[in-house]
């Protein structure tokens, strides 16, 4: 990632994208009609609360979401927030990915068909900034399939029906502290991805769906410390003090 400060000669955003979703789709659909498995349920998938469960122990990545959601997100006007957010619980085996999940989610409370779906990172422990963006990507790639392809025979599921399947415009986002984006230019390929997005989407949807796809930093946290949460103030803002990261 450090070494792709710019797109390398005969990238396309735009083959990688469709590449990307035709094999999500085939590898759902061939699980899903032929491979004879029992399939799982889920009534969590796609919802829109946090966990009832409190986790026995907090790595910090997971602590910092918990205070977005429940403690920053309490004051932001703009925004109804909620952590992890299932998106493929018993999906292709009755427990396979029961942990795919986007780390946060909020709605907006002036338009309830704008969503943004975010993947939090607190270091590169858990992955490059270029692992972070491909990630967000993907678990994205799984909406846009499942949304493509409701009503068929081999994907019939109760949640299906899910309020963010009427969605007009999802906003994947990486969000992280500051210095998680130190030494990476990526700009460029969050800007052909989210082109790229723009293209399915058009295709698939017509005006019915957009997505996008941004990198952003938290304003209030230069860089990751347990001390850095214990201001007031700074709590207070991981809703809503956020910055491009690649727009500096």
């Amino acid at each position: 990632g450090k070494a792709l400060g710019a797109s390398p000669k005969g990238f396309s955003a735009q083959s990688l994208l469709s590449e990307l979703i035709d094999t999500v789709e085939g590898n759902l659909r061939t699980k899903r009609e032929s491979s004879g498995i029992k399939f799982g349920t889920s009534k969590n998938n796609w919802r829109e609360e946090s966990p009832k469960e409190q986790h026995l122990t907090r790595k910090p990545e997971r602590d910092l979401e918990h205070k977005i959601a429940n403690i920053a997100g309490l004051n932001d006007r703009n925004w109804v927030w909620w952590n992890q957010m299932p998106i493929a619980s018993g999906l292709v085996e009755h427990r396979s990915d029961r942990t795919r999940a986007f780390d946060l989610a909020c709605r907006s409370k002036s338009d309830s068909t704008h969503y943004r779906l975010i993947e939090l990172k607190v270091n590169r422990n858990a992955g490059s900034p270029m692992f972070a963006m491909i990630e967000i990507l993907l678990y994205g790639l799984v909406y846009f399939v499942l949304r493509k392809n409701r009503g068929e025979r081999w994907l019939s599921e109760d949640w299906l029906t899910a309020d963010i399947f009427s969605a007009q415009l999802i906003d994947l986002c990486v969000l992280a502290p500051g210095d998680y984006y130190d030494g990476y230019e990526l700009g460029w390929l969050e800007s052909e991805l989210s082109q790229a997005l723009g293209y399915a989407c058009t295709e698939s949807f017509g005006g019915d769906l957009s997505m996008t796809l941004t990198n952003y930093r938290l304003a209030g946290i230069p860089k990751w410390s347990e001390a850095s949460l214990q201001n007031a103030k700074t709590l207070q803002g991981l809703a809503t003090a956020w910055e491009k990261a690649y727009e500096r």
